[in-house]
Formats: structure tokens, C-alpha cells, sequence
């Protein structure tokens, strides 16, 4: 921090002559400064983030304090840059990234840290002090953080990057370079609104299962590439039946899992209609929501048991059902191969002009769910997530199924294996 200038207004602290207050060093700053004259003579400059005199005297009292006790402990509070902490916090993430083996969401949101620290934070606050980033310095940051096109960031960016930056003040706080008063967070008011989930229709769903059959997974250049495609090809059927996120949730999943508990048939007005729907029974081991749960398939019963049926082939109970026969491992490059795929099918974008992911599988299920009056509630629990979440994602999009009936076909909990299921004219 550059010393204050001599315009600058300032006066000894009246409790202690080791501190200099003073303001005006930025023209259009109403807030004190605090300058610390160390015992080896150096200058040490904070900011109390305040206008008011007396409460600037005080904070800056206060911080003198606990520098003087951090430095007589061989901490030095404060005389580390940002760009130590967040090399360290950088180096740190990397390490857990590599030791735990992490793929899926959780590796994404490592990744994500990382990247946010070394792109953005850093040519940020980088030659800082730790403890002398101000509120200020973090408001302006905040509002220079721009979305797509240029908009104002989402609230889900924020918060990544407020995320970020606790990790970076988490790491000083562990190396004792900074006190809790030093961490400064990005203020998670103002942000826009999430924007609408990008989703499939349903013959862009059946036109994804006819991309990726046997000819596609064979056409690939290597055996790795060849087994890397049918899991794709598999994730897209369990995802797009299920609902179950397409991440941690899906990759943790163990041949010991699954338990297929249903397989019923229906009468409706007297004929029978085969396979109405497949429920599993899923043993959650990690992931967002970390519970058993019944994850339901309607639609895609056939397809789905088959698929299961042969993705545990060959597996050991330790090994995820998504993990390639030639290496053991879950492939970390299938959102880059799916986008791929959507991108060279003019697959990418949804109607509304939004990007699809593999997260949009998940959305497919969920609107198919709706569109066939399932309720909220009974939704919520076969996704693991809050009635709140989906409404707040899909009411826009389909209104008119909050208020519907639900199938009776759907309260599964009540009904016992092997049973038939007789629907009558006003429950279909």
C-alpha cells in the first residue's frame, strides 16, 4: 500500500503514539487510514473502513493490538501479500484433487475454485496485503464481475467467487497471517435471478438415444475412446429416465446399489399396458443429497433395466457402474464429448437459446414428470431435492401441472411387488 500523500489529513492516535490516522489520500475517500510504526521501524498501513472518527480510532486501536500480539508470537499479521495465501490455497486444491480421485460435479467445483482464484482474485487483490483489502476493494470487485453478454453476474457466480475468495482468507487464517477481522466476503445482495434450466424435448431425448448407438460407440478411434463413448451413452439413459444428477450422485453409484424393486404392469379400461414404470431402490453413498432414495423411471423402463443390467457385469462392489473396463476409472471428459456430440447435431442450444449440459437430462426427467401430473412433492422426493427448488425451476414452464391431479399410478410407496395396478378413467 503506497504511503499517504502529504495532503493527506492526519494525526497521532490520541492512545497510542505508534499509530497515525489519516484520510484523504484518495480525493474522493471519506473513510481513516491507520499507519503502525513497528518495532524494527517499518510502516504498516490498514484500513478501518469507516468515515466516523472516534470508531475509526477505535478499530484501528484495536488492530494495532493484535498485530503487535501476532508479531511478538513470530506470526507477522498482515505483512503476507494475497498472492502468498492464494498460491498456497491453489497448491492445496490441486493436491486434493489429485489424492482423492474426485470426477464429476465435485472435481468440477474444485476446478472451478481454482480457475476463479488464478483468472480472477488474484490480478485482483494479488499484491495486496491480506490485511489491508478493504470492503471497498471487495464491493468494486463484486460489481466488475460480469455474466453472459455482459450482464450483471448470476447470483451463482457470486457466491463461487465469495466462495473462492473464504478459501484464499481460510488458508491465511490457518498460517496465522491475518485475524478474523482481516477476512473480508463478497456480499451476496444484488445478482441476477437464475436463469431458465435448458432442457430437451422429448424427440431430441429419443433423437440423442438413435446418435448414440452401437455404430457411434464403435466408430471411435481407440478402445478408450470406444469405452468412453458407451458410457456416455449409458449416463444419458440413466439420467434421462431417472432424474439422478449426472455427476458425484451418478458416478458413486455401485453395482450393491441397486435394487430393482418393481417391474408392474397396469390395467387401464381393461388392457393391460406392460412395463408403465421401473423403480429402483439407490443406496446414496455420496453427492448433494446424501440419503437413500426410490428413483423412479416410467417411461423407460425396458431400456433402463437392460442398460443396468449390463453396466454391473463385471464389476467389483467397489467400483462405480460408470467407470471404463480398461482402466477402472470414470471418464473425466464427458461433458467435452457430449457437448461434442450436441454441438455437431445443432443439439446445444434448447429452443429458449440456452446452453444444454448433461445437467439438462435431469431437467428432461423432471419436466416429463410434470407433464404427466406427477405432483411436486412426490417429484421432489424421487430427485432429491425441495418442492421449493422445483417449483422455483419448472412452474414457469409448465403452470398449469401445479394444480393437476396425480396419478394414483405414482404412489408406488403403496403398492406391493408383483401386484397389478387398475387405473380408472378419471385417475388417467
Amino acid at each position: 500500500m503506497p504511503r499517504p500523500a502529504k495532503r493527506a489529513e492526519r494525526y497521532a492516535h490520541p492512545y497510542n503514539a505508534a499509530i497515525t490516522m489519516y484520510r484523504g489520500r484518495r480525493a474522493d475517500s471519506p473513510y481513516w487510514e491507520a499507519q503502525f510504526k513497528m518495532p524494527d521501524g517499518k510502516l504498516l498501513y490498514r484500513a478501518t473502513g469507516v468515515s466516523d472518527k472516534s470508531q475509526a480510532e477505535k478499530i484501528a486501536y484495536d488492530r494495532y493490538q493484535e498485530t503487535m500480539k501476532a508479531v511478538s508470537e513470530g506470526r507477522g499479521v498482515g505483512l503476507r501479500k494475497f498472492r502468498t495465501a492464494a498460491e498456497l490455497t491453489i497448491k492445496a486444491l490441486d493436491a486434493e484433487l489429485e489424492a482423492s480421485g474426485l470426477v464429476g460435479t465435485e472435481a468440477h467445483k474444485i476446478t472451478k475454485h481454482i480457475t476463479t482464484i488464478r483468472n480472477h482474485l488474484l490480478p485482483k487483490f494479488g499484491e495486496l496485503p491480506l490485511a489491508g483489502i478493504t470492503e471497498r476493494d471487495v464491493d468494486a470487485y463484486a460489481a466488475s464481475l460480469k455474466g453472459r453478454n455482459g450482464q450483471k453476474a448470476a447470483k451463482s457466480t457470486i457466491s463461487n467467487h465469495n466462495h473462492s475468495l473464504q478459501l484464499v482468507f481460510r488458508t491465511a487464517l490457518k498460517e496465522g497471517w491475518v485475524s478474523k477481522a482481516d477476512v473480508k466476503r463478497i456480499r451476496q445482495d444484488g445478482g441476477e435471478a437464475p436463469v431458465p434450466r435448458a432442457v430437451f424435448e422429448l424427440s431430441e431425448f429419443k433423437k440423442l438415444l438413435e446418435l448414440t448407438d452401437a455404430e457411434w460407440i464403435a466408430s471411435g478411434k481407440t478402445e478408450k475412446c470406444r469405452q468412453t463413448r458407451q458410457v456416455l451413452r449409458d449416463l444419458i439413459v440413466v439420467v434421462g429416465s431417472t432424474g439422478i444428477r449426472p455427476g458425484t450422485e451418478a458416478f458413486s453409484i455401485r453395482k450393491t446399489d441397486l435394487d430393482f424393486l418393481h417391474m408392474q404392469n397396469a390395467i387401464v379400461n381393461g388392457s393391460e399396458v406392460l412395463n408403465v414404470y421401473t423403480v429402483i431402490s439407490l443406496t446414496r453413498r455420496r453427492g448433494k443429497t446424501k440419503k437413500s432414495r426410490q428413483i423412479v423411471c416410467y417411461s423407460w423402463g425396458d431400456l433402463l433395466r437392460h442398460t443396468l443390467e449390463r453396466m454391473r457385469v463385471g464389476r467389483d462392489s467397489k467400483t462405480s457402474i460408470f467407470a471404463r473396463h480398461c482402466d477402472g476409472k470414470v471418464p473425466s471428459d464427458l461433458h467435452g464429448v457430449f457437448e461434442t456430440l450436441l454441438d455437431e447435431n445443432n443439439l446445444l442450444f434448447d429452443r429458449d437459446g440456452d446452453r444444454r449440459s448433461l445437467y439438462s437430462l435431469r431437467h428432461f426427467y423432471a419436466i416429463q414428470r410434470l407433464q404427466e401430473k406427477c405432483s411436486y412433492e412426490l417429484l421432489s422426493k424421487q430427485m432429491g431435492t425441495s418442492v421449493d427448488m422445483l417449483e422455483r425451476f419448472y412452474s414457469s414452464r409448465f403452470s398449469s401441472v401445479l394444480n393437476a391431479s396425480v396419478f394414483s399410478l405414482y404412489d408406488f410407496e403403496k403398492l406391493s411387488g408383483g401386484e397389478q395396478v387398475k387405473i380408472d378413467d378419471k385417475q388417467i
